[in-house]
């Protein structure tokens, strides 16, 4: 059997218990946003609490981009990116205070012979010292971050079609797979590998560039013998999982019910002692 291919979000990193959400980003910079509250981005990004989904929040923003203020948003962009980077590099137990009893601490405890992926910008194996993992980061690595400027905090490319000034010099940057060959890597990972563990991702809009491909040419058949984990928290966010999918035009149903693919979800509200959870470790060569 092949190796697993391993793919991490955000939710992986809340599920052991971290504070990396854009919530806890944005509570521990409040008020450093507060000092520029006259800048209408993050006036309506503090009023109108799209602080919660700031990557969906910038696109809605580039999308409505004008000439007079490509500027100003390009800015803003550059200052959210600084924050972050300047907020998780904060190694402190306040932000990294590891649940022992999380699935997904047993899940990292468990793996031993996968490639891993992350659109996270931490490296929960090293952090929690684990070196037998190697982790592509397609976003940016802590460990490699000196600057803002490493961090590919952004949007997809499809916004170009909402909006041609997306690939004006200043806002083309927040494309995050402008100029990013990861993408093709992933792409490729994802061709070849038959088993698939996707932990803790979202599947939103502002990452369809590396998912739509994939999932469109299962649908229609073109990839095959794929036995695919969707790891989440619970029907809650399955349904957003679903949601987010539709909105850039791919059927969660058509997926599941494609030939020859099998999806499997997984529920880590139901515990690290889940059977799924226990089958998911055990029938996958990890």
């Amino acid at each position: 059997m092949s190796k697993t291919l391993v793919i991490l979000g955000n939710g992986f990193d809340l599920d052991l218990g971290w504070k990396t959400s854009y919530n806890d980003f944005y509570l521990s910079k409040k008020q450093r946003f507060n000092e520029f509250n006259g800048m209408p981005y993050i006036q309506e990004m503090i009023s109108k609490g799209h602080w919660n989904n700031l990557e969906g929040y910038l696109r809605n923003c580039v999308v409505n981009a004008t000439n007079n203020t490509i500027e100003s948003l390009n800015y803003f962009w550059i200052m959210c990116r600084n924050l972050i980077g300047e907020y998780l590099r904060k190694n402190t137990s306040a932000i990294y205070n590891t649940n022992h009893e999380s699935c997904a601490y047993k899940f990292l405890k468990t793996l031993s012979s996968s490639n891993v992926i992350s659109f996270n910008y931490t490296n929960p194996f090293k952090m929690l010292g684990i070196d037998n993992i190697d982790i592509l980061h397609l976003h940016g690595s802590l460990d490699k971050i000196i600057s803002g400027a490493e961090i590919r905090l952004g949007i997809d490319s499809t916004v170009i079609s909402e909006n041609t000034l997306a690939k004006d010099e200043l806002l083309k940057y927040i494309i995050k797979t402008y100029e990013n060959s990861n993408i093709d890597v992933f792409y490729n990972e994802l061709k070849k590998s038959e088993n698939i563990i996707i932990y803790g991702h979202s599947f939103g809009i502002t990452d369809s560039d590396y998912f739509k491909s994939f999932f469109k040419a299962i649908i229609d058949g073109k990839l095959m013998n794929k036995n695919i984990y969707i790891v989440t928290y619970n029907d809650k966010s399955l349904q957003d999982i679903k949601d987010n999918m539709l909105s850039y035009g791919i059927d969660y149903s058509e997926l599941v019910f494609s030939k020859n693919v099998e999806i499997n979800t997984i529920f880590t509200s139901k515990g690290k002692d889940d059977e799924a959870f226990l089958n998911m470790l055990s029938n996958v060569s990890l």
